[in-house]
């Protein structure tokens, strides 16, 4: 109690703030989405700060549609605030000032602070910003260092647990008006009063995620040396080497050589090498466009084949109020009992298509066999990483309804099937919201969620109040889920009382205070978790 009564006499506290200049427009892309959550992809974030809204333009209005609830280098985690139906590749867009910012509407909270590059990431492919926009070579330096203390404080006897995170990143396009353009990403954390764990394997501390140059001749074109993600193929993850892009028109064209990051530690595996090439052709038709993509890539494991596989996917709006999506990957080679063959085994399989009814109604489905997600650093609960992992894959039906203005529902199912499983896997998710609650000026919302596995059963009440304190300044969330879960093989009951709140404060132009407080009341686990994070820009 004295914690969360320390938490209120902060927030009470930091309702102040001073004021901030308008910021130019970023383009970002969706580049991946599940139940809870919205990533999207910048070139950079280094302007935007949690709590910033994001929009959606139509017809040369904005529309806000997202709330930055977490940061990376490149990424952010969002939660939306509108009806309207997004989708991967959709363009968002970032400005200050320009529409006041709304409060969120969510399904639950993503509790990834710092959100760092996956270990396997998902097939969802995302454009490469297009180069003609660096036409002009005027430097410009933009970087990013934070530090974080993540706290556990357990009510069981166990010792408290106090992490800290230090990031540095920065983007540096055109040094000194040369062709030359540097990007790094930076990660150090240990656990305090565990320096011995530092020094026997610093590779596990220490984290680059990008740290690259890129060196661009004309504007068509473009090399790279170091490590990053490859937007065209970015589900193979990072590529320690040489990057090399070329556009011809409408065709992009592109290869790489070098090696895969460590899979234990992400430090440099020269025996984890790889080599490939893509080939990406955007096509106008009818009203709408189509983009179809073609990747081939061998990787190597201590000069052996580990795998051989082709990566397609295919996006088009051709059709008026109809979207889709589909990737899929293809492995070409495998080996079984030492026999090295040809082969033509579909994999990861991604599909979905949206249909937008009426400015009211929309409908979603998809289907999704790809791998799950795996992150290096990660700091979601036990619930929240039970959601992701339950309601990602297999078919999905989602329906969204308005019927008048402020007043949204909405309703979606799951369905998984495992082969080497005698159960299946559902969930249902119902949500009812409210973004103008009068008087207060904030968002309402009220959610439940049922799952059932193979091994559980259960469900999530929620309820949720969020809304800028101060507009554009300081942001306020307050949230109350009830957790009853029971496990079907031992009879074991998971019953939760997880109460949370956040706050984010912008404290100058380029100075941001994020606090975070979540207690988690259970009959037989009772803890309490903190995040405080300082940002300063540059």
């Amino acid at each position: 109690m004295k914690i969360a009564l320390s938490i209120f006499v902060i927030i009470a506290f930091v309702t102040i703030s001073w004021g901030q200049s308008a910021e130019p427009f970023l383009n970002g892309s969706i580049s991946y989405k599940n139940t809870q959550s919205v990533y999207v992809k910048f070139e950079s974030t280094d302007l935007i700060n949690v709590g910033d809204t994001l929009f959606t333009q139509k017809e040369n209005q904005f529309f806000a549609a997202l709330i930055v609830k977490n940061i990376s280098s490149i990424s952010c985690v969002c939660t939306p605030i509108t009806d309207d139906e997004l989708n991967i590749n959709d363009r968002v867009i970032f400005r200050r000032k320009s529409i006041p910012a709304q409060p969120a509407i969510t399904t639950g909270e993503d509790l990834e602070i710092e959100a760092t590059e996956p270990l396997v990431p998902s097939t969802i492919f995302t454009p490469d910003p297009d180069i003609t926009e660096f036409k002009s070579r005027e430097q410009s330096v933009r970087g990013r260092l934070s530090a974080s203390w993540y706290g556990n404080f357990y009510d069981t006897g166990l010792d408290d647990i106090h992490k800290m995170r230090y990031v540095f990143t920065m983007t540096a396009n055109h040094i000194n008006g040369s062709k030359f353009s540097v990007e790094t990403y930076l990660s150090f954390r240990h656990t305090l009063g565990e320096w011995e764990e530092v020094k026997s394997n610093f590779n596990r501390s220490f984290k680059a995620y990008n740290l690259s140059v890129l060196y661009e001749p004309n504007t068509t074109t473009s090399i790279l040396l170091g490590r990053k993600i490859n937007y065209h193929i970015s589900n193979i993850g990072a590529i320690d080497g040489l990057q090399a892009q070329k556009r011809f028109g409408n065709v992009t064209t592109g290869a790489f050589i070098g090696s895969r990051p460590d899979h234990t530690d992400y430090s440099i595996n020269t025996d984890l090498f790889q080599f490939g090439g893509y080939a990406s052709l955007l096509s106008k038709v009818r009203k709408g466009t189509m983009q179809n993509t073609l990747a081939i890539v061998q990787q190597y494991n201590n000069s052996l084949t580990d795998r051989r596989f082709a990566y397609f996917q295919h996006t088009n709006s051709i059709f008026k109020k109809v979207y889709v999506f589909t990737s899929f990957e293809v492995d070409l080679f495998k080996n079984e009992n030492g026999n090295a063959s040809s082969t033509f085994k579909l994999t990861s399989i991604y599909f979905s298509l949206r249909y937008r009814i009426s400015k009211k109604l929309s409908l979603f489905a998809s289907y999704d066999a790809r791998n799950n997600i795996i992150y290096y650093e990660t700091y979601k609960n036990f619930i929240d990483r039970l959601i992701d992992e339950e309601t990602r894959q297999g078919f999905r039906l989602r329906i969204n309804y308005r019927p008048i203005k402020y007043l949204s529902f909405g309703a979606s199912g799951g369905y998984r099937y495992q082969t080497n499983n005698s159960s299946t896997s559902k969930n249902t998710y119902l949500y009812a919201n409210y973004s103008r609650v009068p008087f207060i000026n904030a968002s309402f919302s009220i959610s439940t969620t049922l799952i059932e596995t193979s091994y559980l059963k259960g469900n999530i009440y929620g309820i949720r109040l969020t809304r800028d304190i101060i507009p554009g300044k300081v942001f306020g969330e307050i949230q109350y889920r009830n957790v009853n879960y029971r496990y079907s093989r031992t009879e074991t009951e998971l019953k939760q009382n997880i109460f949370s709140t956040n706050i984010s404060w912008r404290i100058k132009k380029r100075l941001s205070l994020n606090l975070y407080y979540e207690g988690i009341f259970g009959d037989r686990n009772k803890y309490n978790r903190m995040h405080l994070n300082i940002t300063k820009r540059f």
